[in-house]
């Protein structure tokens, strides 16, 4: 076990709204960041449980800034493992390693991790941050540049 990890397994939204509500009321000031992992079906914005859908905004709004003041100016990460749509992805072919005659057919953004630093229809308010806050886009372009390894910096230079 992790020490400072909790793991919960829960699939009915009833109670995972209530869990998701007791998380961000918890005191996380001796946290460094906040990780949660979603893995269900669902549709854009929605994520199901075994007793209906929860929208993900429902989720993700209790651990704002405003809302969970120990999590704030610290990451909070969503990886969401769930159907956004309907549309079926075509695939394409892949090299899977060194034999030649191997290939696989993958999805094609099966290598795309999208990652933004506004909430969708917000627009970046840079007046509002405090001149010693760093946003993770800053620390990661930092670490990207002082390593010398700018090809996999997650966004342009």
């Amino acid at each position: 076990e992790i020490p400072n990890v909790q793991s919960f397994w829960v699939n009915a939204v009833s109670y995972d709204i209530s869990l998701f509500f007791q998380v961000s009321e918890e005191d996380h000031s001796k946290r460094s960041s906040f990780v949660c992992v979603l893995l269900s079906h669902g549709e854009e914005g929605l994520i199901y449980g075994t007793d209906g859908p929860l929208e993900l905004k429902a989720v993700t709004s209790l651990f704002r800034g405003d809302k969970c003041r120990s999590l704030a100016g610290k990451p909070k990460l969503f990886f969401i493992q769930a159907c956004r749509g309907t549309e079926l992805d075509s695939g394409v072919e892949a090299d899977s390693g060194p034999d030649e005659m191997m290939c696989q057919k993958i999805p094609v953004e099966a290598d795309f991790l999208y990652a933004y630093s506004t909430a969708p229809g917000e627009k970046l308010a840079k007046k509002i941050l405090i001149s010693e806050t760093v946003s993770i886009y800053q620390l990661v372009l930092i670490y990207c540049t002082e390593h010398g390894n700018l090809q996999f910096c997650p966004f342009g230079i």
